[in-house]
């Protein structure tokens, strides 16, 4: 914890794409959107949608394991993002950069339980 911060962030959602998985100079990326929902005052069902970026083991791990429709649970830390569009217009995002992954469901492989913590390095993330 660095000056008495923290950014540490738990989801519990489920998967509403397959992840999208690039590789950028030998590191594979893996993206995927995950639905969390609460019920508001009004008790109506309020979804936000989450964006979750994996690198590395995890990535690869995500590529294989990880299909739409699951339920998964995510740690890591928010990230905000700027790029720019066709346009050329500046764009704003947040991402949640994931460290820890844990299937919770609704799979359609078979996965081995996966007692190992992957602890990512501090990366030089290209965005």
């Amino acid at each position: 914890m660095a000056n008495g911060t923290l950014n540490r962030v738990i989801f519990i959602g489920n998967v509403g794409r397959d992840p999208k998985v690039s590789n950028v100079n030998g590191l594979a990326i893996a993206k995927v959107m995950i639905a969390t929902t609460e019920l508001g005052k009004d008790k109506e069902k309020k979804t936000d949608w989450h964006t979750i970026t994996f690198f590395s083991k995890l990535a690869e791990l995500a590529e294989k394991f990880i299909t739409k429709g699951m339920k998964i649970a995510v740690e890591g830390k928010i990230k905000q993002e700027k790029w720019k569009n066709k346009e050329g217009k500046m764009c704003y995002g947040t991402t949640i950069i994931a460290d820890r992954l844990e299937f919770l469901g609704n799979t359609k492989h078979e996965v081995e339980e996966l007692d190992e913590v992957v602890d990512l390095p501090d990366l030089d993330i290209p965005f």
